[in-house]
């Protein structure tokens, strides 16, 4: 009977040894070994930090500047605020600038031009003028799009929207 309760016993004290050297070790690993489902991955390139410079104020139907030190803003940092203010629904790609001209397209304008509505549609267009004229060398941006219900594509300057 004494033989069954060491066999046991020594039984239990290794499968405790067992589990407590799993879990030692598993918790020995690199931060590169170990996946968080929460967080998302970190791109340690790019050094642009998301600050929007205009909103849109819906109740008074007028553009809020709302970042005043981003004086060095270059046209890609103003392109990917426009990007990132719009995730997952206006995408804005740079083709090319001539002179104080910028030229961006928007290949998928649905949302845009027939989802957004009115109001929305021309939030977008005022945002994404005024952040892409923020950069010095930049005074005129001509917006490429197919035509919709709601927005018009065509070469705008900050003035031509403030006349509407």
């Amino acid at each position: 009977m004494k033989k069954y309760q060491t066999i046991r016993l020594s039984i239990f004290l290794l499968l405790t040894m067992l589990l407590c050297w799993a879990c030692v070790h598993d918790t020995k690993k690199t931060p590169s070994e170990s996946t968080s489902p929460t967080s998302p991955p970190v791109e340690e390139e790019s050094t642009f930090e998301y600050n929007p410079i205009w909103e849109y104020d819906y109740e008074a139907d007028s553009l809020v500047r709302v970042d005043s030190a981003s004086s060095n803003l270059t046209v890609e940092e103003a392109i990917q605020t426009i990007n990132t203010m719009y995730k997952d629904k206006v995408q804005l790609d740079f083709v090319k600038q001539n002179g104080d001209t910028l030229f961006v397209r928007i290949d998928t304008a649905t949302v845009l031009t027939q989802q957004m509505g009115s109001a929305g549609a021309r939030a977008y267009m005022s945002v994404a003028l005024f952040t892409l004229t923020e950069p010095k060398e930049v005074q005129m941006v001509h917006f490429d799009f197919e035509e919709g219900d709601h927005a018009t594509p065509g070469l705008y300057k900050r003035e031509s929207l403030k006349k509407r």
